[in-house]
């Protein structure tokens, strides 16, 4: 997801679980091909850019390999 609607979408319509670090958002719309994930990657999880990078690349690869998991139609937000 880039566009700045869904992301509001998925906070206001959807469910949000939170744990220790992250927080989980997620949103099942019917008709919606494929599934969408965001992330959004504030300063209280690293002051410095290189710190934040790491962990969107971390995320990244682990929806690379985990996504397929989900069922279709699913907007998946992280915090």
């Amino acid at each position: 997801m880039k566009q700045w609607g869904e992301f509001q979408a998925v906070r206001q319509r959807g469910r949000s679980k939170s744990g220790r670090y992250v927080v989980v958002g997620f949103l099942g719309e019917e008709g919606m091909e494929g599934r969408r994930f965001g992330m959004i990657t504030s300063k209280k999880s690293g002051k410095k850019a290189v710190t934040r990078n790491l962990l969107r690349r971390r995320f990244r690869e682990i929806v690379r390999r985990w996504g397929d998991e989900l069922p279709e139609g699913v907007m998946v937000v992280t915090i």
